[in-house]
Formats: C-alpha cells, structure tokens, sequence
C-alpha cells in the first residue's frame, strides 16, 4: 500500500489495525446475540451495550441520572430526531435574550422559534425544515462570541450552551468537537448533544448517539414505539415511562458496532485520552498554520490566505484544522481542485470546496447569494469572476504525526511556490504562413481496453465520428462494476494488447505465454484478469453503443506535439515513457512546443479536425505506465510550464459534413496547423 499523508481526520479519522484486530478478537471469542432475547447471547449482548452507553456518559463527564444515550445511525440522523421530535408548544420556547444583538428583536417573543448559527453542517440546517413545517420562526446568525466548526476548526466558547436553563433548548453538534476536545457536560449541560463516532476513532461507521438532558427529555414527542420488549399490556404504561428514549431507537440495535465502539475508546485511552490527544493535534495544526504563512513568491507576495481568526492562539479557541487559499504571484487565485490534483499525484488527502457547511463558506470568503447558489457540496467549480467558491482544507487527528505535516508543506512549496516568472511563449506566425509550414504525423496509438497499454499503430487505421476504430471499446471493471483504473490497481500495467481483424488479445507482460482471447468479455476473460491483477470479481466490459463508439472521457480523439513533450523533459530527468504517460492518440512532430494550443483546427492527411480544447490533466500521468510506479514530478514540471491551466495536449473533433467512408490516418501523413 502506498505511504499515503492523511490529512482529512475532520471528515474521518483514521482506525489502527490494533482498533481492528481487537474487535474482531471480540467477535471471535463472544457469540452476541439479539438484545431482547432473554437467553445467555442476548443477555450477554444487553450487557455490552448498556456498558457502552455508560461508557459514553463517562467520556462526556456527565451520568446516567443527567443524561440519557440514544443511538442513532450517525450524527445528522441525532439531528434529525431533535427536529421531528421536539414539541414546539409556547410552553417549549424561550422566555428571555439568547443573544445581545440587534437581530434578536425581530424575534416573536413568547412564540416557538428556532436559531442555529449560520456556520454550520448541512445537516443542522436541514432541522429548519421541519421548524417551517410547524409554522416555527427561523433564524440564522452569524454571531462573533458564540462549539467548532468543521469548516476552518474555530471553536465557539461551550459556556453558550449554559444558555438553557433559560428555557432556550439548545442543541450542541458535537461532531467536530468531540474527536479532539475534552468536555464535560455535568448536569447542567445543552438539553440535546449529537455524535458521530467514526469521527472520534474511525471505526465503525454507521453508529453515532443523541445525548439527553433527563429534565428536558419532555419536550421530544414521538408516538411511535419501533421494537423491544414492552411486557405486556398492564406494564405499558410504566414501561414506555421508565424506558421513555428507548422508542427513538428503532428495532433491533445495530449491537455488533455499539460494541465495537468499546475498542475505538480503547485505542484512544492508550494513545493517551482525548485531552493530550487535543494539545498534540493542535500543535500540528498550528505549526502547519504557520508553515504556510511564512511561504513568499519571488516576488514576495503570499502564498497562502488562511481562514483562520483565532490566529491558532489557544486550543480553546481553535482545532486541529486549517482551511485555507493558494495565490499565484501576480495575486490571482489558485483552484481548490488544481490542489486537489496535486495533491492526489503525491499521495496526500486532504479536502477541498465548502465541507458541507455552506453558510461557513459564504461568511469566509465573502460570497454573495447568487454566488453561493452557484456551489454545489462536491461539485468541481472552484472560482467564478476571480472570486473563489470554496476553499483547501487539512485537519488532524489522533493519529497524525510531524512527518505529515512536514510532507505538505513540502508538497506546497515545490508545487505553487513561484521561484521565477513563468516564460510566456509566443507565436508571431498568421493564418497564411502557417499554412505553409507543413507538420508530420508520427503516431498513432489505439487504446482498446481503457487504462491498459496501447496498440501503436504500424501503418495506417480507420477513422470514424467516434474516434479510432476500437478506441475505449473496452474497460476492466471490478466485483462492483467500478472502473479499475492504473492509479488505483498498478497491476493493469502488466496487461498487454494485440489485435487482429476479428479479435482482441491480452497478454500478461510477465509470463508472455499466458494469453486470453477477449472478444466475448465471458467468464474466461474475467478468470484471467482475476489471476493476472491479484483480484476477486474483475470483468472486462465493451461499450454497449454503436459498435465502434468508445468509452472515450472528454473527447474523440487526442493529439500531443512532440516538441512540447522535449520541451516538458527538459524541465525534468529524460523519461521515455513521457508520450505514454499523456496517452494520446495522435502524435505530431515539426511544429514548435506548444503551439497547438494556439491551433483553431487541425488538418491531417484529407481529414479536417476541429480543436474543441485542452486536455485538463489529472495524477494519472504521475503513474508510469510501465510498472505502475508514481513520480509526481510530472505534473510539478507540468504545472511549472502551463500555470493555472494545467493541461497537455488538444482534444479533436471531426470537422462535420465530411465524407468518411473508408477514412484512414497514416503514419506520416501531412499536418496543417489553422488559427
């Protein structure tokens, strides 16, 4: 497995496989059964889990006579029971000043109304449907002095949430918090705490609770009773009374992940408890924080602009997280998802855009509401007029150590750190002149399987509206139907190809002998791949469009120029492999580096292409295509020459109204270049 720079703990935090072979010791040694059985499995099960919900109590210094544990599936459906649940009769709502602003004094007073703060998880916002739906006044805000947010790692003070006993239910997400924060709720603390382990210890997911405030378990209505054991018809009453939490949980507990959460406690008590946990991440975090305020261009212009107004002055104030932007010299802004590619070429994960916390995003970088109606949760759209729409973010956790942070200030400084001005090339020649400088085409590649080697072409091959005869027929997907790729499975490096008229081969490079004919993709094929990539499930699939339509991802075909291929090998060590890495169907020679790019159209042999853009390249060309090995100085070196566009090569489309019956590209055909 690669040695990968994990810096995403604010989305998960990582498990150790001590965590892990724990559990599965557990589960080996006990046989757990249904907690409502009364036999000794289901006994010894009803055991575990009421241990863990004190367990729970203990870690948040609170006890059972205060507080109440629900499980619930994860931390947004917590949320979610909080905003079904809660009775929002007059009795239920605030008698007195949340806040001191001037906000506050739209406020009904006396009437039900719900505040949540405007930097937050998508989930909490999602709880004002259902205050709308009861007729409920909404309100967000964007209060300065108000736990942490999952956006930039701020922490609001935790004295708010003494706010109840002014009969203002509050609602504390503790999401964020809890993984690096050592609080205590005592008996006295917000009336409703929500939880999401695997951001506490990475392991299991699918598993997170609703602390309850006792005295104000009250205000949560709910009718229906979803499973247990409710005696019989006498004790109903009694029974939904004493066990009166117990109908938020639904059915049978998911028991197995409630007692796997007895080994992520465990792993967190031996690395040393939460609060010393706390203090090292935020040391990390700040001594990043730091790392990327001291970086300068040439120029002296920064690097990076942080989002971050605690100034990482106590850990009190901030977290393990540090989101931020990069510049470029001349001040313009570098894409979240160009850092992301990088990124991902040098093995470090971290996360870009707005983090599902949309009203965090619009605050920092100072959106407007039509530009934040733009941005999507998981979209790619990184900047709009100038104006970024989302941001980079790294976080710490439990298991983060120095290396990682040495690693990505490393990572910062080689790839958008400017030493120098970037050479601008020019080309001074007109549509005439260039007409009359005729270029050579010097390959041709055919890539019937994708992510596989290519076919290069001897002679000449049919061309047609949907690229190259069998381009992209073909892929290998795995027992899931997901597309296995050569940065994801090196293995598929090994799989040559051969074609004859009527069938395709694939060769294993390493015993040559070793041949599968592919022309039924049957379950031959896929025992073959299974062997040959070290896989369960792998199956080759074709295109299920016209016959000779590929699965081609931008374009139908792509051409690379020779020259600017010499002129990227002279920023970097002589690499043989480089024309394979780009993966290009056509390769030209005699025209000067890079100016294709300036290319309207494109003339090849009699056949006329449109140049419909270049090729946005991501860290698949950091694999060599040999042996599946990662060199991330190639997209460095690429970056250093294309800037802020970070593309290689020109997607082509055949020029329309074209006569194509028995089109062909030869080897050395004539290439004409038209602006």
């Amino acid at each position: 497995m690669p040695l990968f720079t994990y810096l995403d703990h604010a989305a998960t935090t990582e498990y150790t496989d001590e965590q892990i072979q724990a559990f599965l010791n557990d589960l080996t040694l006990n046989r757990f059964g249904n907690p409502h059985s009364l036999n000794s499995r289901g006994l010894l099960t009803s055991s575990r889990v009421d241990q863990m919900r004190q367990k729970i109590l203990n870690h948040f210094g609170t006890t059972s006579e205060h507080y109440a544990v629900v499980f619930t599936s994860n931390c947004s459906a917590a949320l979610k029971i909080v905003a079904e649940s809660f009775n929002w009769s007059p009795k239920s709502v605030g008698s007195g000043p949340l806040f001191n602003n001037t906000w506050y004094q739209s406020v009904r007073m006396g009437e039900p109304c719900f505040i949540y703060l405007q930097d937050n998880h998508t989930s909490v916002v999602g709880m004002r449907v259902h205050a709308f739906m009861q007729n409920v006044a909404v309100y967000a805000v964007d209060e300065k002095a108000l736990t942490s947010t999952n956006f930039c790692g701020r922490r609001y003070p935790l004295k708010w949430c003494s706010l109840g006993p002014q009969r203002w239910y509050t609602c504390l997400d503790a999401a964020a918090l809890a993984p690096t924060c050592q609080f205590s709720l005592g008996a006295n603390g917000p009336d409703f705490v929500t939880i999401s382990f695997y951001k506490m210890f990475g392991f299991p997911t699918g598993i997170g609770a609703l602390l309850v405030l006792r005295k104000s378990a009250h205000v949560l209505q709910r009718p229906y009773f979803g499973g247990g054991t409710p005696r019989d018809e006498i004790e109903k009453r009694q029974f939904q009374k004493y066990f009166f939490l117990l109908r938020f949980e639904d059915g049978t507990l998911a028991y197995q992940l409630v007692i796997a959460l007895k080994h992520g406690f465990d792993a967190i008590e031996k690395a040393g408890g939460i609060a010393r946990i706390g203090q090292r991440v935020f040391q990390l975090a700040n001594r990043a924080y730091d790392g990327l305020l001291s970086l300068r261009h040439y120029n002296g212009s920064k690097v990076a602009h942080i989002y971050c107004e605690s100034k990482f002055r106590s850990p009190l104030e901030q977290g393990g997280t540090v989101a931020f932007n990069l510049l470029r010299s001349d001040g313009r802004w570098v894409g979240f998802s160009e850092v992301d590619r990088m990124a991902g070429a040098y093995d470090i994960q971290l996360r870009t855009g707005c983090f599902c916390n949309q009203g965090a995003c619009q605050l920092a970088l100072g959106l407007t509401d039509s530009q934040e109606g733009i941005k999507r949760c998981g979209d790619q759209v990184d900047v709009l007029n100038g104006h970024p729409l989302g941001a980079v973010r790294i976080s710490f956790g439990w298991t983060s150590v120095e290396d990682d942070v040495s690693r990505f200030l490393s990572f910062i400084e080689e790839c958008f750190v400017e030493k120098a001005p970037l050479e601008k090339l020019r080309f001074e020649w007109n549509g005439e002149e260039l007409l009359k400088r005729v270029f050579k085409l010097e390959k041709i590649f055919v890539y019937p399987v994708k992510s596989c080697r290519p076919v290069e072409v001897a002679d000449h091959w049919p061309i047609s509206n949907y690229g190259l005869w069998l381009d992209r027929k073909w892929m290998v997907v795995d027992s899931y139907g997901v597309a296995v790729k050569l940065e994801n499975n090196a293995a598929i490096s090994k799989v040559r190809l051969s074609i004859d008229l009527s069938k395709l081969w694939l060769f294993d490079d390493q015993k040559a002998k070793r041949t599968c004919e592919a022309s039924d993709c049957g379950e031959d094929v896929a025992i073959w791949l299974d062997e040959v990539l070290k896989t369960k499930g792998t199956r080759l699939v074709h295109s299920s469009g016209p016959s000779d339509h590929g699965l081609n991802n931008q374009a139908q075909y792509l051409m690379v120029n020779r020259a600017s291929v010499q002129r990227l090998l002279e920023e970097m060590q002589e690499d043989p492999e480089l024309i394979a890495r780009f993966r290009p169907n056509l390769v030209i020679e005699g025209a000067e580096p890079f100016e294709e790019e300036t290319w309207n159209q494109v003339k090849i042999g009699s056949t006329l292409f449109n140049c419909i853009g270049k090729c946005q390249r991501c860290a698949v060309i950091a694999v060599n295509p040999e042996n599946g090995a990662k060199t991330p100085e190639v997209l460095k070196h690429l970056h250093t020459l294309s800037g802020s566009e970070f593309t290689f090569g020109i997607y082509l489309k055949l020029e329309d109204q074209q006569n194509l019956t028995g089109g062909l590209l030869r080897i050395g055909d004539p290439v004409y270049g038209i602006v």
